[in-house]
C-alpha cells in the first residue's frame, strides 16, 4: 500500500506526467516509437471496460505492467485523488482518460484478478491466411492462429510471404487467467517464420 501525504502524491504525479509529456513519441526511421507504443498500450488498458476487454490488454503490457498499473491506480485512490489524462498522439488523435474514484476502484479490482501463465513456445507449420498488421496462419496441429509480431525483427520475413503460401516457424502463446471466474484468454506472438 502506498502511504504518502496528499501534497507529496500530487507533486509526484505531476512530476511523472511531466516526464512522459516531455518524451518524444514521433516515430523513428522504421516507423516505431517506444514511448508512443507504451502510451498507446497504457490508454488501451485504461479504456478497457469489463473483464473480457481487460483480459485482452494484459498480454500487451505483461504481468509486471499490470501490477505497476494496479499500484498506480491504488496510490491515486488512496490519496483521494482523481486524474484526467490526455495524450496528443503523433497522428493528431487525442486520447483521454478520466480516473474518477469509481473508475480507479473498478479497474484496480479488475487488474487484481488477472494473472498471466508462463509463456509457452511452440513450432508451427501451415498456410498463411492474412498479413494485415498481424499474421494469421492455419496450423496443421493448432488450427487457426492470429499472432502479432515485432516489426523490427520480423518485417523482412513477413514481407517475403504472401497469402496462401505454406510456412513454418515458432510462436509464443500467452494466456491470461481471471482468477475468480477461471476464464482464459490466449494471444500469440510470432517469433520466427519462413516460407516453404
Amino acid at each position: 500500500m502506498l502511504f504518502v501525504k496528499r501534497e507529496k502524491a500530487e507533486k509526484l504525479l505531476v512530476e511523472l506526467l511531466n516526464q512522459v509529456r516531455e518524451g518524444k513519441t514521433s516515430p523513428d526511421l522504421f516507423g516505431n516509437s517506444l514511448l508512443g507504443t507504451a502510451l498507446d498500450r497504457t490508454f488501451n488498458l485504461l479504456d478497457a471496460d469489463g473483464d473480457e476487454t481487460v483480459m485482452e490488454q494484459v498480454p500487451a503490457v505483461g504481468q509486471q505492467g499490470i501490477m505497476a498499473m494496479q499500484h498506480f491506480l491504488r496510490g491515486i485512490h488512496h490519496c483521494r485523488l482523481e486524474v484526467k489524462m490526455r495524450w496528443d498522439t503523433p497522428t493528431k488523435q487525442y486520447r483521454t482518460w478520466a480516473g474518477t474514484t469509481n473508475r480507479l476502484v473498478s479497474l484496480s479490482s479488475q487488474l487484481g484478478h488477472m494473472r498471466e501463465e508462463a509463456p509457452e513456445s511452440f513450432s508451427f507449420a501451415g498456410l498463411v491466411l492474412s498479413l494485415k498488421g498481424f499474421i494469421e496462419v492455419q496450423d496443421e496441429r493448432q488450427g487457426r492462429i492470429v499472432a502479432r509480431y515485432p516489426e523490427e525483427a520480423l518485417l523482412a520475413a513477413i514481407q517475403s510471404l504472401h497469402v496462401g503460401q505454406e510456412c513454418q516457424g515458432s510462436m509464443v502463446k500467452l494466456t491470461t487467467v481471471h482468477t475468480t471466474t477461471g476464464a482464459r484468454k490466449s494471444s500469440f506472438i510470432l517469433m520466427a517464420i519462413t516460407g516453404r
